[in-house]
């Protein structure tokens, strides 16, 4: 073989940092040979339209974003279960905005250490070890129903549990959409609609929990005695079943992702499970320097280590999509639970037992859900689904006209789970129809635009301004962006609260 020109290994070698990538599924892809010019590598080293993702690895990561969303859905569609065990202590009112500006905190703060600490290598220990931990987590939460705690103890022990919940959650999430974007836009979105589908399971466990609750405590036809319920249900022996029923399947859900993940690993890359090593060049032959095929065929790979540099680069070319996905849940996260957990039937109880507070309140977290992985779904569909930057974004700013469509719904102050309309306070939405149709478009929308800018920022193909070894951490700080949209959503509901309350609500007093 004969010696390289000096002018072609300068051009390869310049071309490194481009190329120099560990081996994943889009390079991997590329079939070059050993004897190609360097014309046929510029006309053939291109990123395959959709890299190929085994249906068992899509499902693995459908049960991570089950694993990973379980935590939150359990413990916000449990919300009537926490208000009535709070009863009419000051905390009750306001619960549910502590508990979402206290979970997406420590959601925050978790994710920006998981983040700034993240390497080209996603260890197990990073996902294990929380999936492990958020089961223990949830159930010890089966067994509060049995135990006898003051209503302040249980506003404490509930919000430890969720901080530590959210802690977990955090370390875990950034790892495995780390990890989805080594295997491509697929493996992301499947993620996406494991966490939309186990919110659809979890409100459907829930109403079922609810509706059973119910007819038991009325077995001659439904007729509402809201003298019994607060907090007498508490001490109803088949409430307190159902509520360590409902956790304890959580948590097994949960452990479910400990499962996939030992599936899994044998197909992760090697380069992702341990750094690889550096190659060894001697200088003085020239037949020995690495060329571009030897990265692309992945004989030799030089790992791009992520520092506070290549974040920021990252953030830059990112900025559109970065800020699209963090309004997306400003938004949802201002409105829902803090203040749709508010909003009660308009239609009396006595009609139906769909108009019954706990079984309304159940409905419209089955509702949202449901539209989250419907609009998540709608992600596979080009026509509807752009991930152009600059439409994401004014996508997600165009959501902005909920929030007064659903303030002007009913919104009580205090809601005792009773039912509060009366002439002289009718709603100007007054239709619970409506509403549900309002929420089904706020959820739909959710859905559509955050996995369109999750799947779009880390990609490639979606994101030419892209580099192919920036993807895991365009990854990162999206996943960021959006817990740090979920924050700052959760504070904004305060001021909602207090807008719609005309009080204290931190109090709610």
């Amino acid at each position: 073989m004969s010696q390289l020109e000096p002018s072609v290994i300068g051009k390869r070698t310049s071309r490194l940092s481009i190329s120099a990538h560990p081996v994943s599924p889009i390079v991997a892809a590329t079939s070059l040979a050993l004897n190609d010019s360097e014309d046929d590598i510029d006309a053939r080293v291109q990123p395959p339209e959709h890299p190929y993702v085994e249906l068992s690895v899509q499902l693995s990561f459908a049960i991570f974003g089950l694993s990973s969303l379980m935590p939150w859905n359990a413990m916000i569609t449990a919300m009537p279960y926490f208000l009535t065990r709070l009863g009419d202590s000051p905390y009750a009112g306001s619960f549910a905005s502590w508990f979402s500006v206290t979970w997406t905190f420590m959601s925050f703060i978790s994710l920006a250490c998981a983040t700034w600490t993240a390497r080209e290598t996603i260890p197990a220990t990073r996902i294990v070890l929380p999936l492990g931990l958020n089961t223990l987590l949830l159930t010890f939460l089966a067994i509060t129903p049995r135990l006898s705690l003051s209503p302040r103890a249980f506003f404490a022990v509930v919000l430890t549990n969720g901080a530590l919940l959210a802690t977990s959650g955090s370390w875990f999430q950034t790892s495995v959409v780390a990890l989805a974007s080594v295997f491509g836009p697929d493996a992301i979105a499947a993620y996406m609609t494991g966490g939309a589908l186990v919110a659809v399971g979890v409100s459907l466990l829930k109403l079922a929990t609810a509706y059973t609750s119910l007819k038991h405590e009325y077995p001659g036809g439904y007729a509402p005695d809201y003298s019994l319920r607060i907090p007498n249900d508490l001490i109803d022996l088949d409430a307190a079943t159902s509520s360590i029923i409902y956790f304890s399947v959580a948590a097994a859900f949960i452990g479910s992702g400990i499962v996939a993940y030992a599936y899994l690993h044998p197909k992760i890359p090697h380069d992702v499970q341990k750094e690889p090593p550096q190659p060894e060049v001697d200088n003085s032959d020239s037949e020995s320097i690495p060329t571009e095929v030897d990265y692309l065929l992945g004989r030799v790979s030089t790992p791009i280590q992520m520092s506070s540099a290549s974040i920021w680069i990252v953030i830059r070319k990112n900025a559109y999509y970065n800020i699209a996905v963090f309004y997306v849940f400003v938004v949802t996260l201002a409105m829902f639970p803090a203040i749709t957990t508010s909003i009660l039937p308009v239609n009396s109880s006595e009609e139906s037992i769909v108009f019954n507070p706990f079984i309304f309140s159940a409905l419209h977290f089955l509702n949202f859900n449901v539209a989250d992985l419907i609009g998540r779904a709608l992600a596979s569909f080009k026509p509807i689904s752009p991930t152009s930057n600059v439409r994401l974004l004014l996508y997600s700013l165009s959501r902005t006209i909920f929030i007064p469509l659903l303030l002007l719904c009913n919104v009580q102050h205090k809601p005792t789970f009773e039912s509060v309309v009366d002439a002289s306070s009718k709603p100007i939405i007054n239709s619970d129809i409506a509403y549900m149709f309002i929420l089904f478009a706020f959820g739909v929308t959710n859905g559509h635009v955050s996995t369109l800018v999750l799947m779009a920022a880390p990609s490639k193909l979606m994101n030419p301004n892209l580099e192919l070894y920036e993807s895991k951490t365009a990854a990162r700080v999206a996943q960021f962006c959006l817990v740090g949209g979920l924050v700052a959503g959760s504070a904004a509901s305060f001021g909602l609260h207090a807008i719609q309350c005309r009080c204290n609500p931190f109090l709610d007093q």
